[in-house]
């Protein structure tokens, strides 16, 4: 954009206002340029980066951003664009006076500042009735935060706005000293004097801004979150020392050539899968002469091994190289980063339960925002929740004691499906699942019949009434008229 310095006569007729925000302005660079570890309240972060098609060549005294009863100025634009009417800010130093296009409102609860809206209204000190406004609802924003990870802080990118402007309430009032609604500017940017207006081919006047709002997490999700980091940085910490073991204990081995040490472990493996070998068989035949014996010791097993695996798992992906696996499989391969993680967190209902926005969200509302909408994504879901209802039938008991936990989760998810569509349903999937040898009731797929079933019947027949015709209408088109 081929822009001009704007002269000193264009940018003094803000200089007494912008004096007068000279110590709430700098109050707030000074908050900019530090970070503190915890956060109380909340915080919307701007940058006035430019202003687009405005109804004058004459620059604005400066812009303004209110919310909450709060009100923080920007400095003058500092350069104009060549051929049309707009103005550019900067964004990297202050102005003489103290003011910058970096501005920060701060409120003592998130909750205010994401139910309210923030204003922005571009001033003109000497021509009110050129004054305009654009607003913005704050709940759609993501809301962002600092976070720590590993040894260095993270902090979300800012939105990029586009507002449209319309003209204040100011210049209603004021309107332009001569009873008309379109403003009639004398300017004088070079040696010549002229009228300028705005021009019928322009586009709306907007105002292009970068914005944050910024606050706390939840006590719990704070908590959570400490909780984590302190176990990563432990399970860090033995990694190293594990590495640092197994490196000294491999250069004790007198191998000449280091790609042959992986072979050492051959020596203990070979005598394990020997043995594994010739057991397996021995035990599978103890297993099938005494299996109603062995029931309870194979059940038992199963829960040690899956015990086991679940750790190993945990541990493993606790790790500084297992969490790479573990973002590259679940991020990049899976891609439930994008398809479940992102929508949550940038919805109403993943920030209110994230972060301090209001009351917290019901577990049905949480789970409508993750669970998918469309005809063969409930269908899916549908069929592994009552899928994972009867796997309490594989072992007799301990399954039906299971159940007591499974069944208010599948009370929610049915609840967030099909609660609109069958609202009893609920009490059946509950009934199923809490009472014994009734699990085998599909009350999710139930419900998606109820919901779709309608739908697919009436497409089957309108379809099949088509068919019917277009078959009825083929031999009329050979016969003739006689």
């Amino acid at each position: 954009m081929q822009t001009t310095a704007l002269s000193t006569s264009e940018t003094t007729t803000s200089s007494n206002n912008n004096q007068n925000n000279t110590s709430s302005n700098s109050s707030n660079n000074n908050r900019n340029s530090t970070t503190s570890t915890t956060m109380k309240g909340g915080e919307l972060r701007a940058t006035v980066l430019s202003l687009h098609d405005l109804p004058t060549r004459d620059a604005p005294s400066y812009v303004s951003i209110s919310a909450c009863g709060a009100t923080v100025t920007s400095g003058a634009p500092t350069s104009r664009h060549k051929d049309r009417n707009a103005f550019k800010f900067t964004t990297t130093t202050t102005s003489d006076d103290g003011s910058s296009s970096e501005l920060t409102l701060k409120a003592k609860q998130l909750s205010q500042l994401y139910s309210s809206q923030f204003t922005v209204e571009v001033v003109y000190e000497n021509k009110p009735w050129l004054n305009m406004t654009a607003t913005y609802n704050m709940n759609n924003l993501p809301i962002t935060t600092t976070t720590t990870v590993g040894q260095q802080e993270q902090q979300q990118q800012p939105t990029w706005l586009s507002l449209t402007l319309e003209p204040s309430a100011t210049s209603a009032a004021s309107g332009n000293g001569n009873g008309s609604g379109k403003a009639v500017v004398t300017t004088s940017h070079d040696s010549s004097t002229h009228s300028s207006t705005m021009m019928e081919d322009d586009g709306p006047s907007t105002v292009r801004l970068k914005v944050q709002l910024r606050g706390p997490y939840r006590p719990e999700i704070q908590a959570l979150l400490q909780l984590v980091q302190t176990w990563f940085a432990f399970m860090d910490h033995v990694e190293q020392h594990c590495l640092q073991v197994a490196n000294s204990t491999s250069n004790m081995v007198p191998l000449q050539n280091s790609s042959h040490k992986k072979w050492l472990l051959i020596i203990p493996a070979v005598p394990m899968v020997t043995v594994s070998l010739v057991v397996a068989p021995i035990v599978a035949g103890l297993c099938v002469l005494f299996l109603p014996i062995f029931v309870p010791v194979l059940a038992a097993v199963l829960v040690v091994t899956a015990v086991a695996a679940s750790t190993t798992l945990t541990l493993y992906a606790s790790t500084s190289t297992g969490r790479k696996h573990v973002q590259q499989l679940l991020g990049e391969q899976l891609g439930l980063s994008d398809a479940v993680v992102t929508p949550l967190l940038t919805s109403s209902t993943g920030q209110a339960l994230v972060y301090e926005t209001g009351p917290r969200p019901t577990p049905v509302s949480v789970a409508k925002t993750i669970l998918p909408s469309d005809m063969w994504g409930r269908l899916i879901v549908s069929l592994v929740i009552d899928l994972i209802g009867s796997a309490s039938y594989l072992v007799p008991i301990v399954g039906e004691v299971a159940d007591i936990g499974w069944a208010p989760l599948q009370v929610c998810l049915i609840m967030a499906m099909y609660d609109t569509t069958t609202p009893h349903l609920k009490y059946l999937s509950f009934a199923e699942e809490i009472l014994p040898f009734t699990d085998f009731v599909p009350s999710a797929t139930i419900g998606w019949a109820a919901q779709f079933g309608p739908q697919l019947l009436k497409s089957s027949s309108s379809s099949s009434t088509g068919v019917a015709s277009t078959q009825l209408s083929i031999p009329n088109k050979g016969l003739k008229t006689h």
